[in-house]
């Protein structure tokens, strides 16, 4: 079966992530729209994704998922540059936030121990922070530390249930480790949450009808 392209991250990684609004704003407001702009970028649909983020900042610039899915869709388009510029703005301000973001750019710059330093320095600062918690087992998943990465993405799920990635994540490490009941569970969350197209949409579809979801 073809394999759904990988997220960023996996691409820095291999040469070859996903996504979260600032901890004092209700993601529910814009949780849709995120979910849609995550969907796109799995996809490899980055102006479209880049189109939704850029309207949810537009209404709430402190926005840390649409700031860390702007981030994505530019780099997904290889607008570098323009990733260190934005998070260099961001950088201004203090605060968790300002670390999550300081993170990301070093993803993209291919810092992953930095980037793993700054986020756990966040989610020190503020356990709660569930962006911090997100990107952080997704560095986990991408260099195979499964056990660490549940830990954080389960977090991510407990502290902002809406968030469709980390089902997805957590349903393909299940998946790797050949549970088919918590590949069940996570991916019928996950197509709970997101719009039903694209290539991504099909695929977990297709594999959890094949285990006996639906």
């Amino acid at each position: 079966m073809k394999r759904i392209p990988l997220l960023p991250v996996t691409r820095i990684l291999f040469l070859g992530l996903l996504f979260l609004p600032s901890c004092g704003v209700f993601a529910g407001d814009f949780s849709q729209s995120l979910n849609e702009g995550h969907t796109l970028l799995a996809d490899s649909q980055n102006e479209a994704a880049l189109a939704k983020f850029e309207t949810i900042l537009a209404k709430s610039p402190n926005h840390l998922q649409a700031q860390i899915g702007k981030m994505e869709a530019l780099g997904n388009m290889r607008q570098i540059p323009k990733i260190d510029e934005y998070a260099s703005k961001q950088s201004k301000s203090t605060g968790t936030d300002a670390l999550v973001v300081a993170g990301y750019n070093k993803v993209w710059k291919r810092d992953l121990a930095g980037a793993t330093t700054d986020f756990e320095a966040a989610i020190k600062q503020d356990a709660n922070n569930y962006m911090a918690h997100y990107l952080l087992g997704y560095l986990k998943w991408r260099t195979r530390k499964y056990d660490d990465a549940i830990v954080h993405l389960q977090k991510t799920t407990a502290l902002q249930a809406g968030f469709a990635e980390p089902y997805y994540i957590l349903g393909d490490i299940y998946k790797t480790k050949g549970d088919s009941d918590k590949v069940l569970k996570y991916w019928n969350e996950y197509l709970k949450r997101i719009p039903r197209t694209g290539q991504r949409y099909s695929f977990v579809n297709s594999t959890v009808l094949k285990l006996g979801g639906n």
